[in-house]
């Protein structure tokens, strides 16, 4: 480049440097101009502008924040997206789950493995009837129940034992039917992993659940012990109540019998004191069991007979609670509590009874005569059916033997006439009589003639006895003994003999 170019350029700068002074300055004269004119408001607005400035700036920093904030939000959005996905994956897989629970305890039921408690609803087919009661129900299933690590796997090793037994006893079982052609089979229901047994029969093409054959089977084993008690009942009922209706009626005639006996016996005994006198008689009780049981026993035999006779023995039976088995037989069968003694005492100062001799009175818990009496009446009069009834029972047709009465004190409470009395009477009834009395009273002496008496001799704590026979005059004398017999002992207790033990 040349100096004059350059000075050229320079010159031009000079001009335009010139120019936007002059422009500068003529702008500047304006605003100082229009300063003049408006400068209260200018300085307003620009303070304004300023504040603009400095709100826009804040906007700026909360609009960066929330822009941030919002990014945040966004990434939480899409984790908590994300969580839900998931557990509403895991909420269908539970209630999937929830809903083959419920029905596996329905099927609990269905297949007879259990029963839902009372108090909780069921359908018309025995099961929970909604989910609530079916949860309920599993919460009383595991009521109690810890659930720990430990549990599922113990419970696992005891399920697998018990199937394994359970092979074993379904495999010998189905050993024993075989020769019925009848087998068991163990089975997986279907959705489970549980096991079942099924019974098939002859040619069956299908299982029956053992349970449902078993109790077929024992309806059909009830069935036949029904049929077959009630034939042996009503065979044995006839065979037994016709034995027992013979040998209680039998009895009770024996009985009968021996109480007439005792009755005529007595009817001629009226003492020569004070004219004492007893009556004794046997009759059927008036109650309704007592009555109705002589009617069966007397009735014509039938099986109606015989099935009244069961029922009223089993009542009585069971009056007997707790007791043994033969207490209550012996008090179902005790013909004796059907009846009960009527016992009446006469004695001279009762009023007559029309043969010019005291008359008769009956003895009951509200009435008792004999307190009326002395002590040796009284004692009279209870010894006469005693020992009617002794001289009844020695003079049956099949007894042989000695007719041994024992009496303690036979003198006791008797007067010289009452004793003589009680003397003559087992002298005109052939008694042989085994009593003790503290000392022989001349009265024996006389009445018996002779008498045994075993005269006891106390030296400490031991007792021994010295044996004396009286022959009705003198002294006793000792008496010796040889080894007795059968044949010696009835000889040696001859009519009217009496042994007197005297301590």
């Amino acid at each position: 480049m040349t100096v004059g170019a350059t000075q050229r350029e320079a010159e031009a700068a000079r001009r335009e440097a010139s120019s936007k002074k002059t422009k500068a300055d003529l702008l500047a004269r304006t605003i100082d101009a229009r300063r003049e004119l408006y400068g209260a408001e200018y300085e307003e607005l620009l303070a304004r502008k300023g504040e603009a400035a400095t709100t826009l700036e804040s906007l700026r920093g909360e609009a960066q924040s929330s822009a941030n904030a919002l990014t945040q939000a966004n990434l939480k959005a899409g984790v908590a997206e994300t969580d839900l996905r998931n557990a509403e994956s895991q909420w269908l897989s539970l209630q999937e789950a929830r809903e083959t629970q419920c029905s596996r305890l329905s099927l609990m039921v269905t297949m007879r493995l259990a029963s839902v408690p009372e108090g909780i609803l069921i359908d018309s087919t025995g099961r929970p009837r909604n989910l609530e009661a079916a949860l309920e129900w599993a919460g009383h299933q595991l009521k109690g129940k810890l659930a720990d690590s430990l549990r599922l796997p113990i419970l696992t090793a005891g399920r697998d034992d018990a199937l394994t037994n359970l092979q074993t006893k379904v495999h010998e079982a189905s050993e024993k039917l075989r020769p019925y052609d009848q087998n068991l089979m163990v089975l997986t229901p279907q959705g489970t992993d549980w096991r079942t047994v099924s019974h098939f029969g002859p040619h069956a093409t299908a299982g029956e659940d053992i349970r449902i054959a078993l109790h077929s089977l024992q309806m059909a084993n009830t069935t036949i012990e029904n049929e077959l008690r009630g034939e042996t009942k009503t065979v044995v009922k006839a065979s037994l109540f016709a034995k027992l209706r013979s040998d209680i009626q039998q009895r009770r005639q024996l009985a009968v019998e021996l109480v007439q006996q005792i009755r005529r016996t007595l009817a001629g005994v009226r003492t020569g004191v004070a004219d004492v006198g007893v009556e004794v008689d046997w009759v059927i009780r008036e109650t309704p069991d007592a009555q109705r049981m002589m009617e069966l026993i007397t009735a014509a035999p039938s099986d109606e007979t015989f099935e009244q006779m069961y029922q009223v023995l089993r009542q009585r039976m069971d009056e007997v609670v707790g007791g043994a088995w033969s207490d209550r037989v012996a008090h179902a069968f005790d013909y004796r509590t059907w009846h009960e003694w009527k016992i009446s005492v006469a004695h001279a100062s009762f009023p007559s009874d029309g043969t010019g001799r005291g008359g008769f009175k009956s003895v009951t818990s509200r009435s008792n005569p004999l307190k009326s009496l002395s002590t040796g009446e009284s004692r009279l009069a209870t010894m006469l059916p005693l020992l009617a009834a002794a001289w009844s029972m020695y003079s049956g047709p099949d007894y042989v033997g000695p007719r041994l009465l024992s009496i303690d004190e036979i003198d006791a409470a008797f007067d010289d006439p009452n004793l003589r009395q009680v003397l003559s009477l087992l002298r005109e009834w052939d008694f042989d009589v085994l009593s003790t009395t503290p000392s022989m009273p001349p009265l024996i002496k006389r009445e018996s003639e002779r008498v045994v008496i075993h005269e006891v001799i106390t030296s400490g704590n031991k007792r021994v006895t010295v044996p004396w026979l009286w022959e009705g005059h003198g002294d006793a004398k000792p008496l010796s003994f040889e080894e007795p017999t059968l044949d010696g002992m009835s000889e040696n207790l001859t009519e009217g003999q009496l042994m007197i033990e005297e301590n």
